[in-house]
């Protein structure tokens, strides 16, 4: 059974035992025991609607090189146009961040296990679009350890300058 309908279900039994609760005499044990299960039913029904929320994508885009730009932009209109909305896209100008680039390949990164499809979904469309532009090899990066920096969803593309310098 999927998350909507058990809380469906919760929800309807919760509304009938409330019906049934207000025919007991207010007092009673039986009372006071059948409002406290409906107190836990609801409870359990938020949790499961909190737990069952949808995972929203979101993709940044960065690039080293400012003559690159065009591909991060070409990159984001393809993207909007599949539903996965960019967040941004900056070139990174910060020199000691720039061992991202080392080893001169594009990284598609993800942070969480779950993301692992919108990851692979990112880079199917990159392949795509950016094959003219692109002369380096594409992977795909499971990055745990900044996962406190982004949240469930995001994809980062990090593009290597195109041209050499």
């Amino acid at each position: 059974m999927s998350f909507p309908v058990i809380s469906s279900v919760v929800s309807v039994v919760s509304v009938l035992l409330t019906l049934l609760s207000r025919e007991l005499k207010p007092g009673t044990n039986l009372r006071t025991k059948l409002c406290v299960f409906i107190a836990l039913l609801i409870v359990s029904n938020a949790v499961l609607n909190w737990v069952d929320r949808p995972v929203e994508t979101l993709v940044r885009i960065f690039y080293q090189d400012s003559q690159d730009k065009h591909v991060g932009d070409l990159l984001k209109t393809a993207l909007d146009g599949y539903n996965c909305p960019v967040g941004e896209v900056r070139q990174i100008t910060d020199v000691a961040k720039w061992s991202v680039f080392m080893d001169n390949e594009w990284q598609i990164r993800f942070f969480y296990k779950g993301d692992i499809g919108r990851a692979d979904l990112v880079r199917l469309i990159d392949v795509s679009v950016s094959a003219q532009e692109r002369q380096h090899k594409m992977k795909t990066k499971f990055e745990r350890a900044w996962a406190s920096n982004a949240t469930e969803g995001t994809i980062e593309i990090w593009i290597p300058a195109l041209r050499r310098r």
